[in-house]
């Protein structure tokens, strides 16, 4: 009876696992009825609801581990707690939210604030802005004008093939937060744990295969620190996606072609043409002439500013785009009195050396046109504009050496580095396409790949303690290979397996790991295997979901990205646009989720 109920209670996972699937996935391409409020609940009925299923499931395998050491015959105890992982899936499908605070169902995911660490609003005492991609949210147009003037520039100064004038800029090629490897003009996510991600590594526009990977880095997926540092560079910001694009095209056309090319000066030359198109105005004359097409205009953003100013908030603008440029954005987005929001307004700062230099002067600058004056700035005046300088000076003449501040800007290190590292600041970073992903991440795929990786993960940690030798044990692993061995990812891999044997050690063969299997018994290894393969399908599945060929920004394929490693550890809270703020009181508490390590329980972490 015993042996009975285990196995019965695992094909009841199994059975879970696939109800759950055919629960979501029915509802694909559905019209969910009472528009998008009522699918927002519905996926956090999902979410939730599978979760009690997850606990539930884990509550089981605890009492069968239990069962198989203990010397009396708990099947009570075993049938029990099959009930509850019955009761849960019963939950699931009435669709009962539970644990859902009001706060949490009125704000959609795309429009939250998250928190890295604790902020309590209340104790702000001074907020600064940077412009670009902050204040200033822009069109898609100006990505591809940015790749176009590169691209010209590559042309028209540089010596490169005209036909690379045919060259468009492609939006959906890559993502922020990618490495390029200078030496190298190959474009890779890399980990938080300094490994490059398999699937994820460009030549021009050719993926390259894990071998080749292999290859280039000396056998081994691993960075070293020093060879990033040395070879290496972030793409870290919005302006990046052109660089990134512009690099890709420029190698695939040599390649195209049968061109011979040193990748470290084809890198250094795109890198040249981005600078050139930031540095010279040429991008900044095209936008301000046309700002109804480069600028997204917000009405939340001019009432953001003056709920802050009323609740006795000092702002200020400090961005590194010249006078002119800002004046007529923020002219067009805010009104002609834009510099009334802002106790003190700083142009061409030059970040991120502002926040390092001690003794770079503040430079006054005249209203009308721009002209730097001669006059030595000690002191800032009201309603008055200021260039260069330094955050020494700046926090000295402003009064606020002794105040809690809070930055917020897009780019890593000119935003969010620097000012954490060297001042303490307090840093919100500003990310645009969070929008798109969370959108993305409450679909109903999205939904059933997270939970069908959950199933798996859960599988892996059980699987991994089970004894063979034990009967209920050896159920439990008969149900699972029933189950796995009718997985596409396991067929898959089986056919690939057979093709490629002429290539197998006489290890592997003797092992027998990579043998076809009959009438569905697989051993342990095979069984953990499957599962490992068919993870790392739904990894994949889920990656490619953000983006074809890069994943998402946030996720490598078993840890976070260097870039959301990054926003952890310099950005105190984060969200897609500055104006959501606007949806939390002013003395609003921002609390992060706890950070535990394997060893912690989440449950005593507060």
């Amino acid at each position: 009876r015993t042996q009975a109920a285990m196995s019965g209670a695992a094909l009841r996972v199994v059975r879970a696992y696939r109800s759950y699937g055919a629960h979501v996935g029915g509802a694909r391409g559905g019209v969910v009825p009472g528009g998008a409020e009522a699918a927002r609940r519905r996926s956090r009925t999902d979410v939730v609801a599978w979760r009690a299923v997850v606990d539930a499931t884990t509550a089981w395998h605890a009492a069968l581990r239990r069962c198989a050491s203990s010397s009396a015959a708990p099947t009570k105890e075993v049938v029990m707690e099959d009930e509850r992982l019955v009761e849960a899936i019963a939950r699931y499908r009435a669709g009962h939210v539970v644990g859902m605070d009001e706060v949490s169902q009125k704000i959609h995911p795309s429009h939250r604030v998250y928190a890295n660490n604790e902020l309590h609003m209340s104790d702000v005492d001074v907020i600064g802005f940077d412009y670009d991609y902050t204040l200033a949210n822009y069109s898609g147009e100006l990505l591809r004008l940015v790749y176009r003037l590169a691209r010209d520039y590559l042309i028209d100064n540089m010596g490169y093939p005209s036909e690379l004038a045919a060259s468009e800029y492609d939006p959906s090629f890559a993502i922020r937060g990618l490495t390029v490897d200078r030496r190298k003009a190959l474009l890779m996510k890399v980990s938080s744990f300094n490994a490059i991600t398999f699937g994820t590594v460009f030549r021009g526009r050719q993926r390259l295969e894990e071998d080749e990977i292999l290859h280039e880095y000396g056998g081994s997926r691993f960075v070293s620190f020093s060879y990033r540092e040395e070879a290496m560079a972030p793409l870290a910001d919005l302006f990046s996606l052109p660089h990134a694009c512009l690099l890709a095209d420029t190698v695939q056309h040599f390649l195209d072609q049968g061109f011979g090319y040193d990748p470290e000066s084809v890198a250094s030359d795109v890198h040249q043409a981005i600078q050139y198109v930031h540095k010279s105005g040429a991008m900044h004359n095209t936008v301000m002439t046309n700002l109804d097409q480069f600028l997204d205009k917000d009405p939340r953003l001019r009432e953001l500013l003056d709920v802050l100013a009323a609740s006795q908030k000092q702002l200020f603008l400090l961005t590194n785009s010249d006078y002119a440029y800002v004046n007529a954005g923020l002219t067009y987005l805010l009104g002609p009195d834009w510099r009334s929001c802002f106790q003190l307004v700083v142009v061409s700062a030059a970040k991120p050396a502002f926040y390092t230099k001690k003794d770079t002067p503040f430079r006054e600058l005249g209203l009308r046109d721009a002209r730097q004056k001669f006059k030595r700035v000690e002191r800032f005046k009201p309603g008055k504009v200021y260039a260069k300088g330094c955050v020494h000076k700046m926090l000295k003449m402003a009064g606020w050496e002794r105040k809690h501040v809070l930055y917020f800007g897009d780019s890593m290190f000119s935003d969010w580095v620097e000012p954490r590292r060297a001042h303490g600041w307090t840093t919100g970073g500003i990310i645009k396409e969070l929008d798109e992903y969370m959108v993305t991440s409450h679909t109903a795929e999205f939904k059933e790949l997270r939970a069908k990786l959950g199933a798996v993960n859960d599988m892996l940690l059980v699987v991994q303690e089970l004894d063979p030798a034990r009967e209920a044990h050896a159920a439990q692993l008969q149900a699972l290979c029933d189950w796995l061995v009718s997985l596409p990812s396991y067929k898959k891999r089986q056919r690939a397996l057979v093709d490629n044997a002429d290539q197998m050690s006489d290890e592997e063969i003797a092992s027998g790991a990579a043998a076809p299997v009959s009438f569905g018994r697989l051993s342990k290894t095979q069984v953990l295997d499957a599962l490992e393969n068919e993870r790392r399908v739904l990894r994949k599945e889920r990656q490619m979901g953000h983006n074809y060929n890069f994943g998402s920004m946030f996720h490598s394929d078993t840890s976070p990205s260097l870039f959301a490693f990054s926003l952890m550890r310099y950005c105190d809270v984060y969200t897609a646009d500055v104006a959501n703020f606007l949806q939390y009181p002013a003395d609003h508490r921002f609390y992060p989720n706890p950070k535990i390590l394997p060893h912690q329980d989440p449950k005593r972490v507060v």
